[in-house]
């Protein structure tokens, strides 16, 4: 096995994600410098724009831990926020939700919302969520 099929190498079974059969995507993680730690996180939010929402506008913010992950939206266009990684480091929040927001909008362009994460991300951060909106009632574009 490669080193970089090593370095990514895990169980996703529970994501739907064949690793043997989605070699390419591991091969591109490790040329695209993905932290191993952020895998799980970017094909739980693959998963969620591909089959469970579908055309749906999203964005990837952080969060305190302690807080519920509620957007700030009042239009009603808000149809599900999905928690991606958790962490207690702060520096790791930051990686994670780095990798998995440039992914995204590589492979997701047009339906990811300029808004999320602030300029640097709170020291009390603990979890990296994606955020879900209906593209035809949001009027956050």
């Amino acid at each position: 096995m490669m080193d970089w099929m090593f370095a990514y190498a895990g169980d996703y079974s529970d994501l739907n994600f064949d690793v043997e059969r989605h070699r390419e995507a591991f091969r591109r993680f490790s040329e695209s410098n993905i932290n191993r730690r952020s895998v799980r996180a970017i094909l739980t939010a693959r998963n969620a724009l591909l089959f469970e929402y579908p055309g749906s506008l999203f964005y990837v913010d952080s969060a305190p831990r302690s807080e519920n992950i509620s957007p700030n939206t009042k239009d009603g266009s808000l149809l599900a926020t999905v928690p991606l990684h958790h962490a207690e480091d702060p520096a790791e929040i930051e990686l994670v939700w780095d990798d998995v927001a440039r992914y995204l909008q590589r492979h997701f362009p047009g339906r990811c919302l300029d808004i999320g994460k602030a300029a640097t991300v709170a020291e009390d951060a603990g979890v990296v969520y994606l955020a879900l909106f209906d593209p035809e009632v949001s009027d956050i574009q």
